[in-house]
């Protein structure tokens, strides 16, 4: 059983790399990215969305864009993120 574990933790040290890789990598592209689930909450966001919002990711992680849009704006980044979603393709907005 202890091999288990230790395999275990070595995998999920990797996966740990990997994502910290990822991330690494977006924060120094110069434009936002983003991805959201379907409930249009934020996993992943780079600094550049980050810089944008206004917010660090701590207080962006699960939240959606009410937390710092209008009620009307943000029903309509909904809307464009469902059709968005609805496409199975990756957008780029102006």
């Amino acid at each position: 059983c202890n091999t288990d574990v230790s395999a275990l933790r070595m995998a999920e040290k990797r996966v740990q790399a990997q994502e910290d890789l990822l991330q690494s990598v977006l924060d120094n592209v110069p434009v936002p990215i983003y991805v959201k689930d379907a409930q249009g909450r934020y996993i992943l966001a780079n600094k550049s969305t980050r810089d944008l919002i206004g917010q660090d990711w701590e207080s962006i992680r699960g939240q959606t864009d009410t937390i710092w849009l209008g009620a009307d704006e943000a029903r309509e980044v909904a809307e464009r993120d469902a059709a968005i979603l609805a496409s199975r393709k990756a957008s780029e907005l102006d």
